[in-house]
């Protein structure tokens, strides 16, 4: 073999070669992933801590029909419970008449499910280090609490009263009642479930959480 056509094989590899890594490194610039410990989120009574980890993901979409700019891909979340068993905890909730009947309503009319609270301050959490996530909901798709602790929620509607909020403006005071509960699973929303493109990964804008109700007491 002479000495031109050596040369021009080794250029002919080292091309090959830098053309497989750029494509490896393009594919996995594709994907991006983090991890957090849980999430914290502050409501009207207390802080509620959810324990347990959680893996972000983000897939690029390049041609789902998504896109928010045609020369940019769509960054579809995804969000994973690594210990499930792990997710219980507990929050204090404020329910009254008017809730109570608006989600029998729902239950009866065969609602997909019933948004509980939301709250729009929330952070993932993994050591010191946190991210806003903005705004999240809780809601929950299995309605058999409404009858099991249907009685536990009327004793404590006898004890609400009409009242002026902070605003001087007229608000239904109930003492809060303490849920137990167990994530099923977390997304953005099925209706809009990519990334804004305002937003730089993992800061997902906002979260709906799905629960299972495991209990409620005073």
């Amino acid at each position: 073999m002479d000495r031109d056509t050596k040369k021009l094989l080794f250029i002919l590899v080292i091309i090959i070669l830098g053309l497989l890594l750029l494509g490896s490194h393009a594919q996995a610039a594709e994907i991006e992933k983090a991890e957090f410990f849980g999430i914290v989120f502050k409501t009207r009574y207390q802080t509620v801590k959810i324990n347990t980890p959680i893996l972000v993901e983000t897939e690029l979409i390049w041609d789902s029909g998504y896109t928010y700019d045609e020369n940019d891909a769509a960054k579809l979340l995804k969000f994973t419970l690594k210990n499930p068993e792990s997710s219980r905890f507990k929050f204090l909730m404020k329910i009254t008449p008017r809730d109570f009947e608006k989600w029998q309503n729902f239950a009866t009319n065969n609602a997909e499910n019933i948004f509980l609270i939301n709250n729009q301050r929330a952070y993932f959490v993994s050591g010191k280090e946190t991210v806003k996530i903005d705004e999240i909901t809780i809601n929950t798709e299995q309605f058999e609490w409404l009858s099991k602790y249907k009685a536990v929620i009327e004793k404590n509607l006898k004890n609400c009263q009409m009242a002026p909020d902070k605003k001087g403006d007229p608000d239904m005071v109930c003492p809060p009642l303490l849920i137990e509960a167990q994530i099923v699973r977390i997304e953005r929303s099925i209706l809009s479930p990519f990334l804004p493109t305002t937003h730089i990964f993992p800061h997902p804008d906002y979260l709906d959480i799905y629960i299972e109700i495991l209990s409620i007491r005073k």
